[in-house]
């Protein structure tokens, strides 16, 4: 709980005990969601997903891990958020959440990797 290392190493974990969940085995195919059923939240996600890439340029040219460490507390905290409050497996766009949650572990763990801390599957 907080900003500290093991929140974002258990909001990694927690993603990825969700897709492992999932039953969708299938290879990924592309989807289509009307933008009227994409809720808040996941907007909110979506947009700040969007901005990895400028953080880490930013971290990186103002030698401030700081910046890295904020966006990737904030995405943690809209994640969880966003699994307390939207059932992800067995949803109408189980989909389309489950890329977000796939979206979001993919961040998390190569944040994580930049600033030197392990992803850890379980905790």
């Amino acid at each position: 709980q907080g900003d500290s290392g093991p929140y974002l190493q258990y909001t990694y974990a927690r993603a990825q005990s969700v897709l492992h969940k999932a039953v969708v085995s299938a290879p990924k195919k592309l989807i289509s969601i009307k933008q009227s059923s994409i809720l808040p939240q996941e907007l909110a996600i979506l947009r700040w997903l969007y901005r990895f890439p400028e953080v880490v340029e930013q971290a990186a040219r103002q030698f401030a891990p700081n910046l890295l460490c904020g966006y990737l507390f904030e995405l943690a905290k809209r994640f969880n958020a966003y699994y307390n409050n939207v059932p992800i497996l067995k949803s109408e766009n189980e989909e389309f959440r489950l890329r977000i949650t796939e979206a979001s572990s993919v961040v998390l763990k190569n944040g994580l990797k930049l600033l030197g801390i392990q992803a850890l599957e379980k905790m």
